[in-house]
C-alpha cells in the first residue's frame, strides 16, 4: 500500500464521482438522514472503500501507513512523551491480579505479553510512546493560572485492536481538547495481531497509571473509540476491582465489546456503516495469519518437520480445503458452542457447529486480537463481565445505522441494571457472581445518533460529528464538576420523563429509531408514542448540562439536525430480551459470513497463505522456539511476535512509505462542519431545552 493507491481513491474520483451520482439519483431515500449531505455520504463510501482497498495488502502496510507522522495545526501544542518501565511493571503487577491464576492460564503465562521488541535503532524498548496534545490557549491558560487544576483526558484510540495510532487520530483529539478545555494523552499501545490480547490493556493501565502519578483521578476522563472503547471499558473494571481510583468519567464511542458479534444487527445488510460485512481480512504476511494452534503443538513435538500445515477446516467427512467450506446460502444452522469455555474446563481454540446437518469445526483464529478460546473472556468481551455496576458516569455513543448498535444498547443497559443483565451462566463463577451482588448501578448517559455510521467523529467535518463532539464536550466537563462534588447530584425528575410508558409497553418497536408503531395499538398507547416524536431539546454548545437522570440512566436519540428526542422504552428493543445463555457465544450466523470471507481470500491467496505459515513454523523449528517456550511455561498465541522475536529473517520489515495518505486523511478530517462551531466554544456555552424556550 503506498500514497498512489490511496490517493486514486481519493481524487481519481472512482469513489467520489459513484457516490455523487448515487447520491443524486436517490435523494428521497436519504432525506432527513445523515446521507442527505454529501460530504457525509462521500465519507462513509470512501472508508469503506479505503477498508476494501486493504484486503489485497498485507497487514504490516496497513499499520505503517497509519502511523507515519502527521502535520500538527499551528494551534495545537503536541508533546511527545516516553512513560518509563515502573509503570509498565506495576500496570502488569495488577493485571496479573486482575486475571488471576486461571486467567493467567488461560493466557498463556505472565511473561510473554510484557515483551517489547527493540527498536528500528536496536536499542532495547522498556518504555510505551504517548503524545500529550492540547490547545495553545489551553496551554496559555495554564501560565497565567499556574495553580488551577485542569482536566486531563486519557484517550484509547480505535481501529480493531491492530491498526491506527496516535498521529492518525489526533485530528478528532485536538478537537475533544477545544470541546473539553483539556490535555489529552494518547499512547501508542501495542496492536495486535504480533501484540495481542493483553498487551493494549497493560499498556492502556501503564498509560493511566502514569497519569495519576501526577493529578487527581477526579480530574481525569478516560475517553475511546470502537476497539479503544473496549479497552477502556476494560481498563475501568479493572481499576475498580483493584481498588485503583476511578476517573471522574468514561466516554465511550461505538464501543466494540462483544467479539463473539452474538447480536443480531451484526447480521444486517446495511450499506450506511463501513464496518467490512466479512471482518478485517488482509493478503496473507508473516504476521497475518498465524499457523494453527494445532500446527504449534505438532512443531512441538518435532513431529511435522518438513511437512505443510494442516487444514484448517474438518467436517464430518474428511478434512477439506478452504473453498469447500460450506456455503451459507439455504443453511440451517442447528448448533451453537461457545468460543470459550468456563474456567474450569481446558480452553479449546475450535469452534464447532452444524449446518445442512453437516458438523463443521473452524480452527483458524478469528480475530487479530485473540484467540478463539478467549474471544468470551470478559476483558476481551466486556460484555460478558459480571457487573459493570460501580464504574464512574459513562457516556455511550451510538450510530443508528451500525452493525454493532445492538452490544452498545446492551451495554449502556447492562452498566445501569447489573442484576437484570446478568452474564452467560457458562461464564458466571465465584469471582462473576461475586461482582454481581457487590456493585451498585453505573450512572450512564445513552445517545443514539439517527442513522448514523460506526464512530461517526472519525467524519469530523460532518454535522453529526458535531452534534457527537457537543455531547462529549458537555459529558466531560459535566463529570468533572460532578467528581468534584464527591456526593450524588439531586436531579428533580421531569414530569414529561414520568409519563413514559413503563418497560410493560406492549408497543412492537424494532431497532431502528425509525420505529414503526404497531397497528394495534390502543389510544393510548399511540398517545404514549408521541413522547419519543416530539423533540425534547437541541444539542447546543458545550456546558455542563447533561439533562436529568431517571433510574441512573440518561436515553436519548439525536436526528441529523441536532433535536434530542427520548429514546423508546427498554422493552421494545429485541437486543434487550435475549437470554443470557446467548450473550457473548459464536453463533452460526456471524460464523457463516466470515466462512464466506474466507472462502473469497482462499481463491486469491490460498497458496501464499500455506506458504507464509510454513515458512513460520519451519523458522521456528530451526530456532528450537517451541521447547524454549515450554520449558518457561509461556504458551503465548501463535500470531505474537514474542514467539518469533529471534528470528529476523520473518519477522516485519519496517516500511518506508510516504506518509501522504494519512496526512491528506487528516486535513480533510479535521475541517470545520458546514455552519462550524463559535472559536471560543467551551466559555459560557449552554444548553437549551426546548422546553426553556417554551
Amino acid at each position: 500500500m503506498n500514497a498512489l493507491s490511496l490517493a486514486s481513491i481519493v481524487t481519481t474520483g472512482s469513489s467520489l464521482i459513484s457516490t455523487t451520482v448515487h447520491h443524486l439519483w436517490n435523494r428521497k431515500a436519504v432525506k432527513g438522514t445523515p446521507h442527505a449531505d454529501l460530504t457525509y455520504h462521500q465519507g462513509v463510501n470512501l472508508l469503506r472503500d479505503f477498508l476494501d482497498l486493504c484486503t489485497d495488502h498485507i497487514v504490516e502496510d496497513l499499520q505503517a501507513l497509519t502511523s507515519k507522522d502527521i502535520p500538527v495545526p499551528p494551534n495545537i501544542h503536541l508533546e511527545r512523551i516516553k512513560i518509563t518501565k515502573n509503570f509498565l511493571d506495576e500496570a502488569a503487577e495488577q493485571l496479573i491480579e486482575q486475571l488471576g491464576e486461571d486467567g493467567i492460564e488461560q493466557v498463556g503465562g505472565r511473561e510473554w505479553w510484557q515483551w517489547r521488541d527493540k527498536s528500528e535503532k536496536g536499542e532495547e524498548v522498556d518504555y510505551l510512546k504517548a503524545e500529550w496534545v492540547e490547545t495553545k490557549r489551553h496551554k496559555e491558560e495554564k501560565k497565567l493560572n499556574p495553580e488551577q487544576a485542569e482536566t486531563i483526558v486519557l484517550y484509547i484510540h480505535g481501529g480493531a485492536f491492530y491498526f491506527g495510532s496516535a498521529e492518525t487520530m489526533r485530528f478528532q483529539v485536538q478537537t475533544w481538547a477545544k470541546k473539553i478545555n483539556a490535555r489529552i494523552l494518547t499512547p501508542s499501545y501495542r496492536l495486535a495481531p504480533q501484540y495481542p490480547f493483553p498487551c493494549a490493556l497493560q499498556d492502556a493501565l501503564a498509560a493511566y497509571l502514569y497519569i495519576l502519578s501526577a493529578h487527581p483521578a477526579s480530574r481525569v476522563l478516560v475517553l475511546g473509540d470502537s476497539a479503544g472503547g473496549n479497552l477502556c471499558l476494560s481498563l475501568l473494571v479493572t481499576l475498580r476491582d483493584r481498588g485503583i481510583p476511578l476517573p471522574a468519567g468514561g466516554i465511550l464511542l461505538s464501543p466494540w465489546v462483544d467479539l463473539a458479534h452474538s447480536f443480531p444487527s451484526i447480521l444486517e445488510e446495511n450499506d450506511r456503516d463501513y464496518i467490512p460485512k466479512h471482518g478485517f481480512r488482509h493478503k496473507p504476511s508473516v504476521a497475518w495469519p498465524p499457523p494453527a494452534v494445532e500446527d504449534l503443538q505438532n512443531l512441538a513435538n518435532k513431529s511435522n518437520a518438513g511437512s505443510p500445515s494442516k487444514q484448517h477446516v474438518d467436517t464430518e467427512q474428511g478434512e477439506k480445503g478452504y473453498t469447500e467450506r460450506p456455503a451459507s446460502e439455504g443453511s440451517t444452522p442447528t448448533e451453537t458452542v461457545p468460543a470459550a469455555p468456563p474456567a474450569t474446563q481446558p480452553p479449546s481454540d475450535h469452534i464447532t457447529f452444524e449446518i445442512d446437518g453437516k458438523k463443521v469445526t473452524v480452527k483458524d483464529q478469528i480475530h487479530m486480537y485473540t484467540v478463539n478460546s478467549l474471544i468470551a473472556h470478559p476483558l476481551v468481551s466486556p460484555v460478558n463481565q459480571g457487573s459493570l455496576g460501580g464504574l464512574c458516569p459513562l457516556l455511550i455513543t451510538s450510530g443508528g445505522a451500525e452493525v454493532l448498535r445492538d452490544e452498545h444498547t446492551y451495554i449502556a443497559h447492562k452498566a445501569t441494571h447489573p442484576k437484570k443483565y446478568p452474564p452467560n451462566p457458562l461464564y458466571m463463577n465465584d469471582r462473576q457472581k461475586e461482582a454481581l451482588d457487590r456493585w451498585p448501578p453505573t450512572k450512564v448517559k445513552f445517545q443514539v445518533f439517527d442513522h448514523c455510521c460506526h464512530v461517526v467523529t472519525a467524519l469530523n467535518y460532518t454535522r453529526p460529528a458535531k452534534y457527537m463532539n457537543r455531547s462529549i464536550g458537555t459529558f466531560g466537563k459535566w463529570a468533572i464538576e460532578y467528581a468534584k462534588k464527591q456526593q450524588s447530584i439531586d436531579y428533580k425528575s421531569d414530569d414529561s420523563i414520568k409519563s413514559t410508558p413503563s418497560d410493560n409497553s406492549s408497543l412492537h418497536i424494532v431497532t431502528s429509531p425509525a420505529a414503526q408503531v404497531n397497528p394495534e395499538a390502543t389510544a393510548k398507547e399511540i398517545e404514549d408514542a408521541k413522547l419519543y416524536e416530539e423533540p425534547i431539546g437541541t444539542v447546543k454548545k458545550v456546558s455542563t448540562d447533561i439533562g436529568q437522570f431517571e433510574n441512573h440512566m440518561i436515553r436519548e436519540r439525536v436526528d441529523s439536525k441536532g433535536r434530542v428526542y427520548r429514546l423508546r422504552p427498554a422493552s421494545t428493543y429485541p437486543c434487550l430480551h435475549i437470554p443470557p445463555s446467548e450473550i457473548g457465544v459464536v453463533k452460526p450466523g456471524p460464523l457463516q459470513i466470515w466462512l464466506e470471507g474466507q472462502n473469497v481470500e482462499d481463491a486469491k491467496y490460498g497458496a501464499l497463505r500455506k506458504k507464509m505459515q510454513d515458512k513460520q513454523l519451519q523458522a521456528l523449528l530451526r530456532n528450537n522456539q517451541e521447547e524454549n517456550l515450554k520449558e518457561r511455561g509461556e504458551r503465548p498465541p501463535p500470531s505474537a511476535l514474542y514467539r518469533r522475536r529471534y528470528k529476523d529473517e520473518i519477522k516485519p520489515t519496517p516500511s518506508r512509505e510516504s506518509g501522504l495518505p494519512a496526512s491528506l486523511w487528516a486535513r480533510w478530517a479535521q475541517k470545520e462542519p458546514k455552519n462550524g462551531d463559535d472559536q471560543e466554544e467551551g466559555k459560557n456555552d449552554e444548553f437549551l431545552p426546548v422546553s426553556s424556550k417554551l
